[in-house]
């Protein structure tokens, strides 16, 4: 059995608040690395401007620029990309060339999602609930049991982003603790 799961619709104004809000977390912390999917997901918020892009790529690229500054340049680049209105614009998060991740790295983006609801929990901020339900369904890629499950919680939550994240939550740490193998996409498909 295999039923298509549409992917979360968010506004990549969400993911880029989200981005700055967690990336000025990162800049006063101890030890400020971004991890890479952090990078990756802010292609997510930038990717209807094509001229932010080029420069958040940049940035990226140079290797002589420190940490804290790349962290830095990388805000000034959400904050203009606010600025230009990224919702006006049509926008892809997922290709179809992706939708497949490995489980590792799906493992690796299931601990990230329970990373980002526990945050949310704690601090009883639900602002950004819809980066926790596309990370939630991009980790959950491999688990079709578990990507219809984690579905019937954003559906029967919709309106309610604290049990959204807080039911959602558990699915993820049922599903990342089974540890179901990649196979289960393929044969169940």
């Amino acid at each position: 059995m295999n039923s298509y799961i549409p992917e979360p619709e968010i506004e990549p104004s969400v993911i880029l608040n989200f981005m700055i809000k967690r990336w000025n977390e990162i800049f006063e912390s101890d030890d400020p690395q971004i991890p890479s999917f952090l990078q990756a997901l802010a292609y997510a918020g930038l990717s209807t401007d094509e001229e932010l892009t080029t420069q958040y790529t940049a940035l990226f690229s140079s290797q002589q620029l420190p940490p804290l500054e790349v962290i830095r340049r990388s805000i000034e680049i959400f904050q203009t990309a606010l600025r230009h209105d990224p919702d006006t614009k049509s926008s892809t998060l997922i290709s179809e060339e992706s939708r497949d991740p490995d489980v590792k790295t799906s493992r690796q983006v299931l601990l990230l999602t329970l990373y980002e609801g526990k945050i949310m929990i704690e601090q009883e901020d639900y602002r950004f609930h819809r980066v926790f339900e596309m990370l939630g369904w991009i980790g959950l890629q491999w688990d079709n049991e578990g990507l219809s499950a984690f579905d019937a919680v954003r559906t029967t939550y919709r309106n309610d982003p604290e049990n959204l994240v807080r039911k959602g939550r558990d699915i993820l740490r049922d599903r990342f603790e089974r540890g179901i193998s990649g196979q289960a996409r393929s044969e169940s498909e």
